[in-house]
């Protein structure tokens, strides 16, 4: 899908509003610079585009000159995160990058520590944070997490495979977004937050340059809510085979299965594993899509429903009030 309709959970907005208020500024002008609803704030659960939820993010860190969104001891003024790609770029493979990256944090970070370990045939980022409570909503070390994971992949311009996610806290209430941005198993409760993934990775080249790293950047933090473009996860595969296939009530896992050239069984032991699953996909195709042509003043809740590939707009009513807690005509106003 493209970036104009993807969404997020708005418990980051949330999350974000609250720094803002916590911090002086004024949480309203934001967000009408953004043009976000401020309506999004009252209700948990629904949904925020998320182009406009990355330009707040950005916007908040400026106002605040910190990178860490005042999540952290002391702040990471603007520019510490280049600095860190400046220092990567130049390194000859995946591994020396991360181990420039790791003595940097070392240097400058005051609010977490950053480690990688390896052993015959996994390597795991860990992130350290001796105060969690400075982040209360988790907010730091999601941006963190998403932010590595993509810049490690655009670094070496291949999608990093994920074994396993790991979180220093219990699971939260926006923990089903995980699913779509770390298609992964995930563990709570854990000693430290981080992710695993293959060590053969190490050993790949770093294709980028100084002036790539400044496009790279200029797109954040936009192109860490999105999966890289080099991402070819079974479930972005299943993820485009729905979208092409809406019509009359989408396509059946069936059916995606036979596109793909895997046995339904096989199809579905392939999304478990990047712990997803068929009919979640789907909903959340239909989900974003619904949000999206919602918001366009020509469109009414029954041509959204016939879009989508629903019956009859009934069934679209029950399913939109079951992902978003409200009714689509609700949403809507």
């Amino acid at each position: 899908m493209t970036v104009d309709i993807l969404t997020s959970t708005n418990y980051f907005l949330i999350s974000l509003a609250r720094v803002a208020d916590v911090n002086g500024l004024d949480t309203i002008r934001l967000l009408q610079k953004t043009d976000i609803n401020p309506a999004l704030l009252r209700q948990p659960g629904l949904r925020v585009n998320t182009k406009k939820l990355a330009h707040f993010v950005w916007l908040l860190s400026n106002e605040l000159k910190d990178e860490s969104l005042g999540q952290c001891r002391s702040p990471n003024p603007p520019g510490t995160f280049y600095t860190m790609g400046e220092l990567a770029v130049h390194q000859p493979n995946l591994q020396q990058a991360m181990n420039r990256g790791v003595r940097f944090h070392q240097q400058v970070v005051d609010g977490y520590s950053i480690n990688l370990v390896v052993d015959e045939k996994t390597a795991t980022i860990r992130i350290h944070q001796p105060r969690l409570d400075l982040d209360p909503d988790h907010l730091l070390t999601d941006l963190v997490l998403l932010a590595l994971h993509r810049f490690y992949s655009w670094l070496i311009g291949d999608n990093i495979t994920l074994s396993s996610v790991f979180f220093a806290y219990s699971r939260p209430p926006h923990a089903d977004e995980y699913r779509l941005l770390f298609p992964c198993e995930r563990k709570f409760s854990q000693s430290y937050s981080g992710f695993s993934f293959p060590a053969l990775y190490l050993n790949k080249p770093v294709i980028q340059n100084p002036d790539k790293l400044k496009a790279f950047m200029y797109e954040c933090p936009l192109k860490i809510f999105m999966r890289p473009q080099s991402d070819r996860s079974i479930s972005t595969q299943v993820q485009e085979e729905i979208q092409h296939n809406l019509n009359n009530g989408g396509p059946s896992l069936s059916f995606v299965s036979t596109e793909l050239g895997l046995s339904n069984r096989t199809l579905r032991r392939k999304l478990a594993n990047e712990g997803t699953a068929f009919q979640a996909l789907k909903d959340t195709m239909r989900r974003d899509l619904a949000v999206y042509y919602l918001s366009q003043k020509s469109l009414s809740v029954s041509d959204v429903a016939e879009k989508l590939g629903f019956s009859e707009p009934g069934v679209f009513v029950r399913a939109f009030k079951k992902w978003d807690g409200v009714t689509p005509g609700a949403y809507k106003k």
